[in-house]
């Protein structure tokens, strides 16, 4: 299973495990990351460490 964060101020603000891009504004969706499946909420988080979370095929 994928884990997905947005990380805002350095923290997963926002920790889920669908695809950001099919529950949430594309904008919004483009600032999760794929993260480690253990991650908490307000986790700190340095988002260099990951790679952002691919936009699905349209």
């Amino acid at each position: 299973m994928t884990t997905y964060a947005r990380i805002a101020g350095g923290l997963a603000t926002d920790v889920t495990t669908t695809d950001p891009h099919l529950i949430f504004h594309p904008l919004v969706a483009a600032e999760f990351y794929i993260v480690p499946d253990d991650t908490p909420r307000d986790e700190p988080l340095d988002p260099t460490q990951f790679i952002k979370a691919p936009k699905p095929d349209a």
